[in-house]
Order: structure tokens, then C-alpha cells, then sequence
């Protein structure tokens, strides 16, 4: 059982910057097996949990907040090492947060309530629903629904190491984490506020956020059969822009969830941060479908008979869980085929801005031999690893590979025009060659993007 003491507004050290995402100032501590960790409890009606995402704080869900008060109590915490919380002994991990998730409402006697878990807020409301009687779940862009694979442990490593270099203090950190955070997990404008509040404490947080990806790469960290057999409403509201826990692969665990309803909505990674109206608007339709329960135990099956699985609010789109077809042999063949290839592509633009960092003394002088101005290899770098990670991920895949397919050409024209040596005729064709793979590419994420309805801004 965890020792649980409440302790006043101000008790155990934070950071500063990290504490400006956390939840409001002045909220009290509750500690838990040695950790300080702050809450916030506004409003009234039944309980709300809010869980956020690593490297964030409680500050996510103050829209949120502000739209729901009058109909639910919203309790925010902030993890620790994160917000307003004090440092934990033990490294990050979806099974660390729901055991000080337990001590937390234990102490403040909350039974039986709603959890909404962002990431990995969202493996901890499944990790404490298997534990403890919760009303329902809301999983936004849910941790634990993928198969931990190899190649995803691989990856998890690499990502730690990232994390791991910005807890060390590297120069290049927050520069990466703010891109990172800019275009890939919280893209949207209305997300900007506290997204700069996450990138300010880049290295306040590294640390805690290294720790979180290294146990995403352990084999507990896959929570699908936990989750196909909670006997509990789900409502998954996702944010179809993430690239770093994309819908379709998750779409397999959260069809096998037995009292499942799913919503999506534009944005990267949180919804409720991204589109406060529209998520308020769904989690109230969503709760009022919910039967009241004991707090003294688990919803059974007939009290769930009648939730609704068709959830909507104003998505960008709405699917049934049991009738999302399966991607057929060939389009995973496809599928995996364009990774493939935009991998091959990636690769030769991210290594030639990276050997342009690490020496760039030829590069200048190729530049001065040929006339062009020095100044401009900072954007050829930018524009090198840019674009070659956008198209390495697929983000705006059009844009990407059409300004590397116009540097391909620039490039063969003002360095390789002297078409009467040979190899500089080899070295022109193969830019325009690469010119005409990066051009193809660009199409083809147009007719993709028109096909499924979707207009490529």
C-alpha cells in the first residue's frame, strides 16, 4: 500500500519552466511513496481524471477544463518530473504512473471515476481500470494498443537515446524537441500556447521523458489483451495526424475492445488540447449515455448494453469499430513497400545535411568554385534534413518532395552543366533522375490524399 500525505502548495522542488505546463499555481501536493505529486480538483458532478502525456503537465486539459466544470469535478495530475510535481526515484513507466494514480485518489477519495489518458496517460487509465472500478475510459491517442515488435523496441531505443542526450544538455536539443513538437505531436494552432510551454522545458524534462520511452520498448508495455478484456466503456477519441502513434495500427486492439466507440478528430496527438470545443461536445454525448454505477464496483456487461458504439461530435470522420475493413495482402505489401522507398529517398538528403554540419569546409568551397553565395548552406542543410525527414515520415509528403525535387534540379544545372566530361554527365542525370523519383512522390501523395477525401493543404 502506498504511504499517501498531503502537503502544502509549494512542497517539493520543480522547475520552473516545466512547471508553466503543469497545473495551476498553488495547487497542493500529494505524496505518494515519496513522490510530491500536484493535483488539481475544480468543478463539480462526477469525477473526471485527467492523465496527461509525457513531457507535458495538467495544463493540457485547462480548455478542457473550462468547458466541462459545470457537469464534471476535473482532476488534473501532474506525473512527476513533470508540471508542478516533484522528482521520482523510479524511472517513468505506465505501471510507475497507475501505481501513484491509485495512491492519488485513494487519498482523495475518488471511486469509481472517469479516466481520460493521453499516450501514455492513456496505457495508465487501462493499467488502473484492470486494478480499481472506473465508470469508463477516454483514450486519446492511447499508449499500449501496438504489439511491442523487434523493430518497435529498436525504435523506442533510438528515441530513448534522443531524450537521453537532451537530459545531458546537448546544444542541439531543444531545436529538436521543438520541431519535434511543432510538426509531429502538436501541429495545431490551437495547441500553440502550451506547446510552447512543453518546448521551454525541453531539458527540464528530457530526463523523465528518456526514462518513459525506454519502457514503451518493454514487452509490458503492450496492453492490447488487458484492454479487449475491460468490461468498461471506452470512448477512443484520436487525433488522426499522429505520427507517432498513427490510428491504423492501433485500429486492431481498439476493435477488439468490447464496449468500444471511436471519434476522430484533426489534430496530432491530443484532441482535447487541438479541438477543445469539439472534444467537450463528444465526452458529454459520451458520459450521458453512461449508466449510473456503485463506486463499490465494476460496470457489468448489461449495464453497457445500451452505450452507444457510434460516439460523434463534429470529427473529421467516424468509423464503426467492427466493420473497419482490413487492409488487404497488397496494400500492406504497398504499404510497406512506400516506407521502403521513402526511407532509400530520406536517407540521402538526411546524411548529406549531416556531413555538411559535421564539415562543411568542402562544401563552401564547392560553392565559392562555382559562384554561389556562402551564406546559403544553412538553408541547404535545413532544407536537406527538413525535407528529408518530412518525407521520411510522410508528413506533408507533397511539399517535401516537390521543394527536394526543384533542389535536385538547382543542383544539376549549376553543378554538373559541363556536360562535356563524362562523369558530370552521370552526376547530371542522376539528379534529374532523383528530380523525377521526388516529383512522382509528390503526386502520388495528392491523388492519395484526394482519394480519401481529404484535400492536401
Amino acid at each position: 500500500m502506498s504511504q499517501v500525505v498531503m502537503s502544502k502548495p509549494g512542497v517539493g522542488q520543480t522547475g520552473q519552466l516545466r512547471a508553466a505546463a503543469g497545473v495551476p499555481a498553488g495547487s497542493p501536493k500529494i505524496v505518494v511513496d515519496g513522490v510530491a505529486l500536484a493535483v488539481s480538483r475544480q468543478g463539480k458532478g462526477p469525477p473526471l481524471v485527467c492523465l496527461h502525456a509525457t513531457g507535458h503537465g495538467g495544463g493540457d486539459f485547462t480548455a478542457l477544463e473550462v468547458a466541462v466544470s459545470g457537469r464534471f469535478e476535473v482532476i488534473r495530475v501532474d506525473w512527476p518530473g513533470q508540471g508542478r510535481s516533484g522528482e521520482d526515484r523510479k524511472p517513468a513507466s505506465a505501471e510507475r504512473y497507475a501505481q501513484l494514480l491509485e495512491g492519488v485518489l485513494a487519498e482523495l477519495g475518488v471511486r469509481n471515476p472517469i479516466v481520460l489518458g493521453c499516450s501514455i496517460g492513456g496505457a495508465t487509465a487501462l493499467l488502473y481500470a484492470r486494478r480499481q472500478p472506473v465508470r469508463a475510459l477516454v483514450l486519446c491517442n492511447s499508449g499500449g494498443l501496438v504489439p511491442v515488435t523487434p523493430f518497435a523496441r529498436r525504435c523506442c531505443g533510438y528515441m530513448a537515446g534522443v531524450f537521453a542526450a537532451g537530459a545531458r544538455g546537448a546544444w542541439w536539443y531543444k531545436a529538436f524537441w521543438s520541431w519535434y513538437y511543432r510538426f509531429l505531436v502538436l501541429p495545431s494552432a490551437a495547441a500553440a500556447d502550451q506547446r510552447r510551454r512543453i518546448v521551454d522545458a525541453a531539458y527540464e524534462t528530457a530526463p523523465v521523458v528518456a526514462q518513459a520511452w525506454r519502457s514503451f520498448g518493454d514487452s509490458e508495455a503492450d496492453l492490447r489483451e488487458l484492454a479487449a478484456g475491460l468490461e468498461v466503456p471506452v470512448w477512443v477519441a484520436w487525433a488522426t495526424g499522429d505520427k507517432v502513434i498513427p490510428l491504423r495500427q492501433c485500429m486492431p486492439a481498439i476493435c477488439r475492445m468490447r464496449h468500444a466507440s471511436l471519434t476522430c478528430f484533426r489534430g496530432g496527438h491530443a484532441a482535447f488540447l487541438e479541438r477543445p470545443r469539439e472534444f467537450a461536445e463528444g465526452l458529454v454525448k459520451f458520459c450521458a449515455g453512461l449508466s449510473p454505477a456503485s463506486p463499490d464496483r465494476h460496470i457489468d456487461k448489461k449495464e453497457q448494453a445500451h452505450v452507444n458504439t457510434n460516439t460523434s461530435t463534429q470529427p473529421v470522420s467516424q468509423m464503426s469499430l467492427r466493420s473497419a475493413p482490413s487492409p488487404t495482402r497488397m496494400q500492406r505489401i504497398e504499404r510497406m513497400v512506400a516506407v521502403v522507398g521513402r526511407l532509400l529517398i530520406a536517407g540521402l538528403f538526411v546524411l548529406a545535411g549531416i556531413a555538411k554540419i559535421v564539415n562543411p569546409k568542402p562544401f563552401l568551397d564547392h560553392m565559392t568554385e562555382f559562384g554561389v553565395p556562402t551564406f546559403l548552406l544553412p538553408a541547404v542543410i535545413a532544407l536537406e534534413l527538413g525535407g528529408g525527414l518530412a518525407v521520411l515520415i510522410g508528413w506533408r509528403l507533397r511539399e517535401a518532395a516537390g521543394a527536394l525535387a526543384i533542389f535536385c534540379i538547382l543542383t544539376a544545372a549549376i553543378f554538373h552543366h559541363e556536360l562535356g566530361i563524362k562523369a558530370e554527365v552521370t552526376l547530371f542525370l542522376k539528379d534529374l533522375a532523383i528530380a523525377g523519383g521526388l516529383l512522382l512522390t509528390a503526386v502520388s501523395a495528392s491523388e492519395h490524399a484526394i482519394a480519401k477525401g481529404r484535400v492536401v493543404d
